[in-house]
Formats: C-alpha cells, sequence, structure tokens
C-alpha cells in the first residue's frame, strides 16, 4: 500500500461515521473506496525513474551535443628499439624514422629505422636526352678526333692537325713535311714552318741597272766590264769611273779623245 492510501482510509472512515445513514453519505464512501483501490493500483506500477545521486549530477552539468563520440582506438604497442612517434608526426632526435624527413633535427638522416647523424646528396637524374658530342672524327675541333662518342685529342693523320703540325705516334706535333703543311706566309725548311726569304733582286747581272752587279742574288754597285757601265765611263778595278777606252765607250754625240769622251767637229779634223 502506499503512503496515500491509509489518508484515503481514513478518509472514508470518518465521512462514513457521519454520513452513512444518508443516501449521499454512502455515494461518498463508495467513490472513496474506488479512489482507494486505484490509488493502490498505480502504486504497484509506478516505474522508478530517478537517478543515483552522482548520475543525475554529471547529466546536468554535461553539455549538449550533436556530434557522436568515436570510439577510442586501440593503442598500438610501440616496436621494439623504435621510438614513438612525437605530437607533430616525426619521430624524435635520434628515433625511429621511415624517412629523412622524418627525423626532426637538422643534419640527421633515416637509416635503417633510426635517425642517425650524417647528411644526404640526392642522386642526379640521369639525362634522357643526352646526345653524343659527336660521332665521327670531322665533327670534332683540329687536333682532337671522335672516340667514344666523345671528341679527345688525337689524330690518325696530318689532316686532323692544325697548320703548322703534322701527326706523330696519334697526337699533332709541330714540323712539316712539304709547305702544305705550313701556313699560307711560311714555307717547310728542314722540317719546320719558317718565314721565307725575301726574294732575289736579281739573278744576273742583266737584272740590275748600269753600274751595279748582281752578287748574291742582290745588285751592288760595281762592274766586271765596261758594258755594266753607263756611257761616259769605263770599268777600271771592279768599278764604273768616267773615261773611256774606245769611241764605243762615250755617247754618240762624242768621241774618246785622250782617254776621255769629248765633243769633236769633224770639219776641224779632231775626231778620231
Amino acid at each position: 500500500m502506499s503512503s496515500r492510501q491509509p489518508a484515503i482510509v481514513g478518509a472514508a472512515a470518518a465521512l462514513d461515521s457521519r454520513r452513512a445513514t444518508t443516501p449521499s453519505g454512502r455515494l461518498a464512501i463508495l467513490l472513496l473506496g474506488l479512489a482507494a483501490v486505484s490509488s493502490t493500483h498505480f502504486a504497484c506500477v509506478e516505474p522508478n525513474l530517478e537517478l543515483p545521486k552522482d548520475e543525475l549530477a554529471s547529466a546536468q552539468k554535461a553539455p549538449r551535443s550533436n556530434k557522436r563520440t568515436p570510439a577510442p582506438e586501440p593503442e598500438a604497442a610501440p616496436s621494439e628499439g623504435i621510438d614513438p612517434p612525437v605530437e607533430d608526426g616525426r619521430s624524435t632526435e635520434t628515433g625511429g624514422c621511415v624517412r629523412d624527413l622524418d627525423c626532426a633535427a637538422p643534419g640527421l638522416v633515416c637509416e635503417l629505422g633510426k635517425c642517425v647523424a650524417g647528411t644526404r646528396t640526392p642522386p642526379a637524374a640521369p639525362d634522357a636526352g643526352a646526345k653524343p658530342e659527336c660521332t665521327k672524327s670531322a665533327e670534332c675541333p683540329l687536333a682532337k678526333i671522335c672516340t667514344g662518342g666523345a671528341c679527345v685529342a688525337g689524330c690518325t693523320d696530318s689532316y686532323d692537325c692544325e697548320l703548322g703540325t703534322i701527326c706523330t705516334a696519334g697526337q699533332c706535333a709541330a714540323g712539316c713535311v712539304s709547305s702544305l703543311d705550313c701556313p699560307s706566309a711560311k714555307t717547310c725548311v728542314a722540317g719546320q714552318c719558317k718565314v721565307p726569304p725575301p726574294p732575289p733582286s736579281c739573278t744576273k747581272d742583266s737584272e740590275c741597272v748600269l753600274g751595279k752587279i748582281c752578287t748574291a742574288s742582290a745588285c751592288v754597285t760595281g762592274c766586271r766590264d765596261s758594258f755594266d757601265c753607263a756611257l761616259g765611263s769605263i770599268c777600271t778595278a771592279g768599278q764604273c769611273k768616267v773615261g773611256c777606252a774606245t769611241s764605243l765607250d762615250c755617247p754618240s754625240t762624242k768621241s774618246c779623245v785622250a782617254g776621255q769622251c769629248k765633243t769633236c767637229a769633224a770639219d776641224a779634223g779632231t775626231c778620231p
């Protein structure tokens, strides 16, 4: 019986003692009895909706949220010999790693799952478009030949060498075989390219003017006979001197008189 039932029963008894003798009193007693029965029934099935005090306090303090709280993931046990990563996703300075970027401190690289001191030089990317420097020696500069796709120092004949050099034992060296191996301003003399001497001024006396003769390919002052001297002079001791031996040594208007070319008067009898 609930706490409310004795009060109803007591009220019914009091009403019964005062009004049981009247019809209205009897009706009131009947209604009170029904109320007592109904109260008893609902008191038996009334659920206990009250929460424990600690759970009630927690529910009152916790804010409402529309987000679903994910279930916590199980913590993975750290591998033996490898430190767990720090909060930013990288490993400690000497801890475990997978790549160099996992090593937080500068000057560390990842080796065999550990961050160790060192540097790493990235490998040079292969040049897929690289072409050989040459395919034949004609594509190389002088004094070089094509070997293995590259121009290297060497020669196969003198045509691979610059003028003034010839191919000797596979290398270009100074020298010549003919003047064709020398620059245009030089000629091959005793196996070397040299500047040629100036051309001779004469090869014979007739190539020199009167009063000079050809000596050592040059015209020099002198005479071999009077024919090398101008008219009015004769060759004396290798030099042309004024005088005459005959009138042939004098100009046509003069005659040789006493070894000198003089003008003569034919009518005066002074011409020889």
